[in-house]
């Protein structure tokens, strides 16, 4: 639509209003919210994917940098309950 429009979806009710400007007036339309849909749902689920991928990736760049101090506290914990020399 090349014209300002408003969407009312918050409402409790089944309808969904439209509300589009035309010149010097206000065109109101009222329709079932099930019969309502987005057509930009693909866009959502792209971005979604796409966030969670770099996110995976950033936490993984961090959690190796926390496992590795935790890694050798496990080992030098392992040596000194056998009895063994801890290596510094």
């Amino acid at each position: 639509i090349k014209r300002p429009f408003w969407l009312d979806t918050l409402g409790d009710s089944n309808l969904v209003e439209i509300r589009i400007k035309l010149d010097g007036k206000i065109l109101r339309v009222l329709t079932k919210r099930n019969q309502t849909y987005a057509s930009n749902t693909h866009i959502f689920i792209v971005w979604m994917v796409g966030a969670s991928l770099v996110l995976i990736g950033v936490s993984i760049l961090f959690l190796r940098g926390q496992i590795r101090p935790i890694q050798a506290l496990a080992a030098a914990a392992e040596s000194f309950g056998k009895g063994q020399k801890a290596e510094n």
